[in-house]
């Protein structure tokens, strides 16, 4: 497989043209690998909680310590967390 043209993907995303699934998945892996090369990469077991800048929210803060099949009904709560 040819690899692919990242330019060319771009404009194509700028031309609100969607890419193909199977290209997708290649930038997805390509991006993988330069990822798990890199030194500031932690490998980690799941389930894990990502939890960003929250920017003084302290209820945000406190609702990342909550369980993770418990609703989240705050929206800047959604905005930083992945479950």
């Amino acid at each position: 497989m040819a690899p692919f043209d990242l330019e060319a993907c771009i404009q194509q995303l700028l031309r609100k043209q969607l890419l193909h699934e199977a290209l997708l998945r290649e930038i997805c892996e390509k991006t993988k690998e330069v990822l798990m090369r890199e030194s500031n990469v932690v490998h980690i077991s799941a389930p894990v909680t990502v939890v960003g800048d929250i920017h003084g929210f302290v209820i945000s803060l406190l609702a990342s310590f909550l369980p993770s099949d418990e609703p989240i009904d705050d929206f800047s709560i959604i905005s930083f967390r992945l479950i």
